[in-house]
């Protein structure tokens, strides 16, 4: 993800197989303390067909019920008025990682990085 230091933008992380109970999606940026990300079933492609394809979601984990998707809102250092619960992040670039607290046999698994210039 490439974000300019004046803005935000959610980053999405996708999930695929999953059990009914998934538990709270939680982002690691750079090694420091795990945050709860939002989390949506993905029962319905509508209007999330875009995101989810780019994340590898496709229709038959859709019609199967076992997607979703994690997202966290995230802003570069000279964004205003950020909502709470939005993490800031120093220009650069940063390492995530994802993980689901309810399923202790899915390991962490990185993100593709976060770049804010």
């Amino acid at each position: 993800m490439n974000l300019d230091r004046t803005s935000r933008e959610y980053a999405h992380w996708g999930f695929t197989d999953l059990p009914d109970a998934p538990g709270t999606p939680q982002v690691q940026l750079d090694g420091e303390t795990w945050v709860d990300a939002e989390w949506w079933n993905v029962t319905d492609a509508t209007g999330w067909a875009s995101v989810a394809t780019t994340l590898g979601i496709t229709a038959a984990d859709v019609i199967a019920g076992t997607a979703g998707i994690a997202r966290l809102l995230i802003a570069g250092p000279d964004a205003v008025s950020n909502p709470v619960g939005t993490v800031v992040l120093a220009a650069g670039s940063h390492q995530d990682k994802v993980r689901l607290t309810d399923i202790p046999e899915a390991p962490a698994r990185a993100g593709s990085g976060i770049r804010v210039h």
